[in-house]
């Protein structure tokens, strides 16, 4: 028995820094199917280009992640909603070319999560930032060893940061982003969670 295989569309373009031009590598890109079907991931080289090969027929939005890079996540074309991206259709093995990303650096947000009555240091807490209009989640991390986090790539603009753990109560911070590269400084004392009642 013969088995064709479809060859898929392609989509690629460029990542670069939207101040200086200058290209932005090992960005990770993603098409998202508009209708929950396979999506296709790709990553750019050091010239800021990426590949999106094999990409099934049907409507995409695409994002670029480079957080890692202090870069805000961002969707084509130039929004940071994922309900405002613009989408892009696949045809066939059509070639669509020119979906370029121009990325701007985000806020920094670092910090020492602490045991509130201890005041030690809490290793492998996790923690993300995200919109306070959208929801949008920004950014994630998890403390080192000696409990610092940093959340990189923050837009402007109201944000929540928030700290999660099995062992400690949940918490979470409003703050407000003034603009690109700005260093932000917030620590965490967190409270142990109750012990769990079996039923």
């Amino acid at each position: 028995m013969d088995i064709t295989l479809d060859i898929g569309g392609t989509v690629w373009g460029n990542v670069f820094d939207s101040e200086t031009g200058l290209p932005i590598s090992d960005a990770d890109i993603w098409a998202e199917n508009d209708a929950d079907g396979p999506g296709s991931g790709a990553r750019t080289n050091e010239d800021g280009y990426y590949t999106l090969a094999g990409v099934a027929p049907g409507a995409y939005r695409i994002k670029v992640r480079a957080e890692r890079q202090g870069y805000v996540e961002q969707y084509f074309d130039n929004t940071l909603s994922w309900d405002k991206a613009e989408l892009i259709y696949v045809r066939g093995t059509e070639e669509i070319e020119g979906i370029d990303f121009g990325l701007t650096p985000g806020a920094k947000i670092t910090g020492v999560v602490r045991d509130a009555e201890t005041q030690l240091p809490i290793a492998g807490v996790d923690l993300n930032a995200y919109s306070v209009e959208s929801g949008s989640e920004f950014a994630w991390t998890s403390t080192d060893a000696e409990g610092r986090y940093a959340l990189r790539g923050v837009p402007a603009g109201p944000a929540v940061v928030q700290v999660y753990s099995d062992s400690y109560v949940d918490t979470k911070t409003r703050i407000e982003v003034a603009g690109p590269g700005q260093d932000l400084r917030l620590n965490f004392a967190l409270s142990q969670a109750p012990p769990s009642r079996a039923g």
